[in-house]
This record gives C-alpha cells, structure tokens and sequence, in this order.
C-alpha cells in the first residue's frame, strides 16, 4: 500500500532561494536513486507566499518513506537546523 506525506513549511524570506535549490536536488536524487520507493515528489509553492511550500511524497510504502528519510540526500530536515525553517508540518494520507 502506497503511503504520501505533506509536508507544510514557512522558510525564512532571507533562505527561500537556498531553500527552494535544496530541495529541487532533493526531489531528483529521491525520484532517481531509490530503486522506485518513492513514486512522486511534488513541490508547490504559491507566488503570493513566496516563502510556503507544500510538499506531496509518494511512496510505495510506510517503510520505504522511512527509508528515505535516511538516505544522504536527505538534506531539508537537517536544514530546519539552521533556524531558517519558520514552520512545518507533516501529514500523512
């Protein structure tokens, strides 16, 4: 059974560029290298809010989402470190 998170995030105005090349990388080393696990990764964001994201992931599984969570090129969590992430939020559907 395939599980999909959304992910809300408000990232500082001053990181959104560094924010958006991040995460564009993310995106294609997930849908690349991951021997099908993640089966689609949506990023939106509105250019009224700049700074909003939406990210919708697919994977085939709850432990294939887990999986990648790990994987190196993971890199949009640890960047919540740098203080430059305002506000998330996780869904899973």
């Amino acid at each position: 059974m395939t599980i999909t998170i959304r992910v809300d995030l408000t990232i500082r105005d001053d990181m959104v560029s560094e924010f958006h090349d991040m995460i564009l990388e993310d995106q294609k080393s997930a849908l690349e290298s991951e021997d099908g696990v993640v089966l689609s990764f949506d990023i939106v964001n509105d250019e009224n809010t700049p700074n909003d994201f939406t990210l919708y992931q697919t994977s085939t599984s709850k432990e294939g989402l887990l999986k990648h969570m790990k994987e190196h090129f993971y890199r949009w969590k640890p960047f919540m470190n740098t203080g430059a992430v305002l506000a998330y939020k996780h869904t899973y559907m």
